[in-house]
C-alpha cells in the first residue's frame, strides 16, 4: 500500500454482485489422496477451487468442491502445485510468484502456519508443480517434491522434507528441457511422471533420464498441468483448460473408457477482457489459450452461459505475439476496438469480425496495453505499456493524437485498468480504477479522486482483478464486469 492512502476519500462496503460465473477451468495440478479424509479421490488444483474426483471413477465420476484456498493469506493468486502429506493429513500449496514459501491447510481448507523453503543452491525464479512421496517409498519417504524454475529456460525437480529442507534436486534431460514441463508425480517404485507446456508424457528414471515416452495427449494443444498415478498403477494426466481426467495403463496406454470430466462454464480459461458491446449487449473476451498461439474473438451474454465466436484474429496476422489485452467498443462506429503491438495500433473490427479500420499509434513510445472509449470526445483512453507508463491515462483522439495525459501515481495507483462511465460529470465522464493490489478508485477525466474502496473482500475477489468494463445496456445496464484471471471468473457488480 502506497503511503499516504488511508488519507484520501473512501467509502463504505456498499457495492453489490450481481451475478458471477466461472468461464472455464485453469488446473494447474492434481494429487492422489491415498488416506484420510478424501481417501480414494484425486485432489484437483483448479483456479482457487480444490475439487475432488473417485480415482476409480468411470465417466464423469462426480466432481464436486472440497474447499477453496481464498482464506490462505499471502498468496498472490491461484496455486501452482497441490500435494497432501498423509503424515500430517495436511494440503499444501506453492505460489509462482512466492518460490521459497509453502502454504499449508487441514483436510478441510482451514489455513495453518505457512513454512519457508531452504534450497540447495540459488533460489528459484518460479515453482510448478508438488507432489507427496508417500511414507512407504524406498525413495524419499514422506517428503515433498517441487519442479522449480533455476532459471526460465532450465526446469528441476526439489526433494524436500516436509519442513521445507531441501534435500535432493533431479534435473530432467535436456530432451524434456526443451519442451518446458509444469506436470509431475512420483510414480513409483523407481518412476517419475513428468507432462510437458505442448502436453506430452514421460517417464523417467529416479535421476530424470528418460525411459518412456514421450505420448503425445489428444485434445486441446495447452499444458499437461496435472499428473499422477492411482493405487492401482494406472497413469492420470489433465490439461490446463479442458477439465478432463485422461487415463493411461502403467505402460502409458490409452484408457479411454476409464476418463472423467470436470468441465467448468463454457470453455473460456484466462480469458482477456472484458469489452462490452452495446448494441448486442454482450461482453467481449478475447482467448489466448485455447487456441495458442491464435487469439479468438468471443461475444458472452449477460448471462454468462454460452459463448459466440467473432473471429479469429490470427487471420489478420494478429496473434499472441501481437495482442494486447484490453479491448473497447464504439458505439458510435459499431466497432470493436482491439489494442496491437509492432506496430502499435487500435484495430477495429465490425460485430460479423470484419477488420474495417486501423487507429495507427507507432508515433508513441509503446503500444496500448488497456483501453476505453469516451464516444462524446471521440477519445480512446489508454495505458501504454511499460513501467513509466503504468498510472497513466492517455486521451488520444481516433486519428490517434495525443490529447492529454493524466497521472495516477500520486493517488496510489501503478499497474491498474480502467472503465469509462458518467458522461454527466462536469469533467466530460468518470473513470473506474482497478488495482489489483490496492483499493479500487473513482476519478473525473481530470483525475481527481472521487472516492476509493476496497473491492476485493466485499465482491469475494480474494486476489485482485484486472481488466473491467462498463455495461450500459440490458439487464444489467449501470454495473461493471471484471474477470479473476487464475479462476476465469467472471464478476458482475455494482459500485458503492
Amino acid at each position: 500500500m502506497v503511503l499516504g492512502i488511508s488519507l484520501l476519500p473512501m467509502v463504505a462496503h456498499a457495492q453489490t454482485v450481481l451475478a458471477r460465473a466461472r468461464l472455464g477451468n485453469n488446473t494447474e495440478d492434481i494429487e492422489t489422496i491415498r488416506s484420510g479424509l478424501y481417501a480414494g479421490q484425486i485432489a484437483i488444483m483448479d483456479g482457487y477451487d480444490v475439487l475432488g474426483l473417485p480415482a476409480m471413477g468411470h465417466g464423469h465420476g462426480g466432481v464436486h468442491k472440497l474447499f477453496d484456498i481464498s482464506r490462505l493469506v499471502g498468496l498472490t493468486g491461484g496455486p501452482r502445485g497441490i500435494a497432501y502429506a498423509e503424515s500430517e493429513r495436511s494440503f499444501v500449496f506453492d505460489d509462482i510468484n512466492i518460490p521459497n514459501v509453502l502454504w499449508f491447510t487441514d483436510e478441510v481448507g482451514t489455513p495453518k502456519s505457512p513454512r519457508l523453503v531452504t534450497r540447495l543452491g540459488d533460489d528459484p525464479v518460479a515453482v510448478e508443480a508438488l507432489n507427496y512421496i508417500p511414507r512407504g517409498s524406498a525413495f524419499y519417504p514422506d517428503r515433498l517434491a517441487q519442479v522449480t524454475f533455476t532459471t526460465f529456460f532450465t526446469e528441476t525437480i526439489d526433494i524436500m522434507r516436509l519442513d521445507g529442507t531441501v534435500e535432493a534436486q533431479i534435473i530432467p534431460d535436456d530432451e524434456i528441457q526443451a519442451h518446458g514441463f509444469g506436470g509431475f508425480s512420483f510414480v513409483g517404485p523407481n518412476r517419475l511422471l513428468i507432462g510437458t507446456y505442448d502436453k506430452l508424457l514421460y517417464e523417467t528414471d529416479l535421476s530424470g533420464h528418460v525411459v518412456a515416452g514421450p505420448i503425445a495427449v489428444e485434445g486441446r494443444p495447452d499444458s499437461l498441468e496435472g499428473v499422477g498415478s492411482t493405487v492401482d498403477g494406472r497413469i492420470m494426466a489433465a490439461s490446463y483448460t479442458e477439465g478432463k481426467l485422461r487415463y493411461f495403463d502403467h505402460n502409458l496406454n490409452r484408457l479411454p473408457g476409464a476418463d472423467q470430466d470436470f468441465k467448468i462454464g463454457i470453455g473460456l480459461s484466462r480469458p482477456l477482457g472484458p469489452g462490452f458491446d452495446s448494441d448486442t449487449g454482450e461482453l467481449l473476451f478475447k482467448d489466448e489459450i485455447s487456441s495458442f498461439p491464435d487469439i479468438l474473438l468471443f461475444s458472452v451474454p449477460q448471462s454468462l452461459g454460452s459463448k459466440t465466436l467473432v473471429k479469429n484474429l490470427a487471420d489478420d496476422g494478429y496473434d499472441f505475439s501481437r495482442l494486447r489485452p484490453g479491448m473497447a467498443y464504439l458505439p458510435d462506429e459499431h466497432r470493436i476496438a482491439v489494442p496491437a503491438r509492432n506496430p502499435g495500433a487500435m484495430l477495429l473490427y465490425d460485430n460479423a469480425g470484419v477488420l474495417e479500420d486501423n487507429v495507427d499509434l507507432s508515433a508513441f513510445p509503446t503500444s496500448p496495453l488497456v483501453c476505453d472509449y469516451l464516444p462524446s470526445f471521440a477519445q480512446f483512453a489508454i495505458m501504454f505499456n511499460g513501467f513509466a507508463h503504468f498510472g497513466q491515462v492517455s486521451f488520444v483522439t481516433r486519428t490517434g493524437a495525443l490529447v492529454r495525459t493524466i497521472d495516477l501515481r500520486p493517488l496510489g495507483v501503478f499497474f491498474c485498468s480502467f472503465a469509462a462511465f458518467d458522461p454527466s460529470d462536469p469533467s466530460g465522464g468518470r473513470l473506474l480504477v482497478i488495482d489489483p493490489f490496492n483499493d479500487a478508485i473513482v476519478v473525473d477525466l481530470d483525475g481527481a479522486l472521487l472516492y476509493r474502496f476496497e473491492y476485493r473482500g466485499p465482491l469475494n475477489i480474494p486476489f485482485g482483478s484486472f481488466l473491467v468494463t462498463s455495461i450500459t445496456s440490458g439487464p444489467y445496464a449501470g454495473a461493471f464486469a471484471t474477470v479473476q484471471g487464475d479462476n476465469s471468473e467472471v464478476v458482475i457488480f455494482t459500485l458503492p
